[in-house]
């Protein structure tokens, strides 16, 4: 197991799109956030940096693929030094959801790809997990991240059910905060093995 700092600066911007104020339809929530560059603790002391080549995705759903019923919620990526998460609203379906998703740079990484390409029917290139059923938290973990569900993307659903019925956007949030601390974590765990795998 590595353990990394993400340590680097970064702005917050979040904007409630069409979230209903008098008389405006609700619409999905968009968080973007920048960021300078990833902070790695290495023995040596030193700071290495790391960007994006492509894009890097990881989605929340309402279930597993075996679900006939599991839908895409929320959607986060990042290309080169810029993160974004797509949130949906009770008036957006899965496939309005889907249609905000920009087309994006390649190639496409992704942690446990295989559920990314069965929701978003897109091919995706990179596999970040080293093998079959690895946990985020076995490979990595990075100190500095929130994660109000602690790792465990299946709180996804009880929040985004609880949302539903009570149309309280906090927990649309912390859904966001999941994604957030995941696609921070798999940029971590991205650089080291990308880092790893092109070492002489």
């Amino acid at each position: 197991m590595l353990m990394l700092q993400f340590g680097a600066p970064y702005e917050v911007i979040d904007r409630l799109s069409g979230e209903r104020r008098g008389s405006r339809p609700m619409g999905s929530i968009l968080l973007l956030r920048s960021f300078a560059s990833k902070k790695v603790d290495r023995p040596e002391n030193e700071t290495a940096s790391f960007t994006v080549n492509g894009s890097l995705v990881d989605i929340e759903t309402t279930g597993l693929p075996s679900d006939s019923c599991a839908e895409v919620v929320t959607i986060g990526f990042i290309t080169g030094n810029s993160l974004r998460i797509v949130q949906r609203t009770r008036t957006d379906t899965s496939n309005q959801l889907l249609d905000r998703l920009p087309n994006l740079p390649r190639p496409l990484h992704a942690f446990n790809k295989e559920f990314e390409e069965y929701f978003l029917d897109r091919t995706i290139e990179t596999e970040i997990q080293s093998r079959r059923f690895e946990r985020r938290r076995e490979a990595i973990q990075v100190a500095g991240l929130s994660d109000p569900f602690s790792g465990d993307g299946s709180k996804v659903v009880d929040a985004w059910n609880t949302y539903q019925k009570t149309r309280e956007i906090s927990h649309l949030k912390s859904i966001m905060e999941h994604n957030l601390s995941c696609l921070l974590t798999e940029l971590c765990l991205l650089a080291v093995r990308k880092t790893v795998d092109s070492s002489p």
